[in-house]
């Protein structure tokens, strides 16, 4: 098997079509593990010693009958009214963060991605995507009416079609709750508990942030969109987790395109705290400031702007020059007009000069009258 290195969504999608050139639906699951060295296995396995033998599966079988009888007992077994089946325990265990002997994969190669390129204890680990051949020989259908006639053990001790590998049964509880429908996931589980991908991808550390950003402008992939229940929410918002800055920036300028001034000033103003070096809030504001007759507010804003020195100059003349015509400081604004008509003449903006050349004129007019 050859294992393909990818540094962008794009490398990926191509890894993705070339395993799959027909480009049939569900032709492979997808696993996505944030640290290459990991295995595709099931977490209960964690549960067990170091040195214990897993070419039985007794012990690894126990820890699961013991998980579906504890909850049973403590009444964890029903959901909406309906009692559940010992899959669906485990299931809806899994799902809160229990161990368990269901492994984890999905249909959306994409959604494999992201989860390869989370970052665990150490930000320099490569992730891995590894692809299983759906085959319907191998890998068996779980059905209600299967959930419904037979146990748990019934699952792991079940003929092979093919003696040298052990069956596997594939099941999607979409019914169960929403994070299984927007994660596309499904279910491996029978006698192999560490499946061997039939290929995979390396996902370079360095490259990991980017591939984030990537997925959530493509395809809307992200925290959110794939733990969208209540725990969901809560662990995005656990302490850990870096506070997802809005961008007051541009929810200022929307409510400044509303007319809404008071409300986009306040945005700016959120904007200019959480990054004070950044002249746009505070060009923006004085901006906003202009429309409801905040003068000396405004020009204040725009002094800041020139402080910070980053930004287009030529603009900023303007507007302090007009917030100072205003406030009848001929002399200044004319200096502002002079100064952001050089620049304008400098670039060659013909449509600049024309405007500072208007404004001069009205100004003059004013002062000679």
């Amino acid at each position: 098997m050859k294992t393909t290195h990818i540094k962008t969504l794009n490398e990926y999608i191509e890894w993705v079509e070339s395993i799959n050139p027909n480009l049939k639906s569900e032709l492979y699951l997808f696993r996505g593990l944030s640290d290459e060295k990991y295995h595709i296995e099931a977490s209960a396995w964690r549960r067990l010693p170091s040195t214990h033998n897993r070419s039985s599966n007794d012990e690894f079988l126990e820890i699961n009958r013991v998980l579906i009888k504890e909850a049973r007992l403590q009444g964890h077994d029903y959901k909406n009214g309906r009692k559940l089946t010992d899959l669906e325990v485990l299931a809806e265990l899994q799902h809160l963060g229990a161990a368990t002997c269901l492994i984890d994969f999905t249909y959306s190669a994409q959604i494999a991605l992201w989860f390869a390129c989370q970052f665990n204890h150490n930000s320099s680990t490569n992730g891995n995507v590894g692809a299983v051949l759906n085959n319907p020989n191998t890998i068996e259908e779980i059905t209600p009416k299967m959930l419904e006639v037979r146990d748990f053990d019934s699952f792991f001790n079940a003929p092979s079609r093919k003696i040298w590998q052990p069956q596997l049964f594939r099941w999607q509880p979409r019914h169960l709750n929403n994070r299984i429908a927007s994660q596309h996931s499904v279910f491996l589980l029978g006698g192999n508990q560490v499946i061997p991908p039939d290929e995979e991808c390396i996902i370079d550390a360095t490259c990991k942030e980017e591939i984030l950003k990537s997925l959530d402008v493509c395809s809307h992939i992200t925290g959110k969109t794939l733990f969208n229940d209540l725990e969901g929410f809560a662990s995005q918002h656990a302490h850990n987790k870096p506070f997802p800055v809005p961008n007051y920036l541009v929810l200022g300028h929307q409510a400044y395109q509303r007319q809404e001034y008071e409300e986009a000033i306040i945005n700016y103003e959120k904007a200019i705290r959480w990054n004070p070096k950044d002249a746009n809030p505070y060009f923006w504001r004085g901006h906003a400031r202009v429309s409801i007759q905040q003068y000396q507010e405004a020009i204040e804003d725009f002094d800041e702007v020139f402080r910070i020195g980053r930004g287009n100059m030529v603009n900023v003349y303007q507007i302090r020059g007009y917030a100072k015509s205003c406030l009848g400081l001929s002399n200044e604004a004319k200096q502002d007009y002079q100064k952001g008509l050089q620049l304008a003449q400098q670039d060659n903006n013909q449509e600049k000069i024309e405007n500072f050349q208007n404004a001069l004129r009205e100004l003059n007019s004013y002062t000679t009258v």
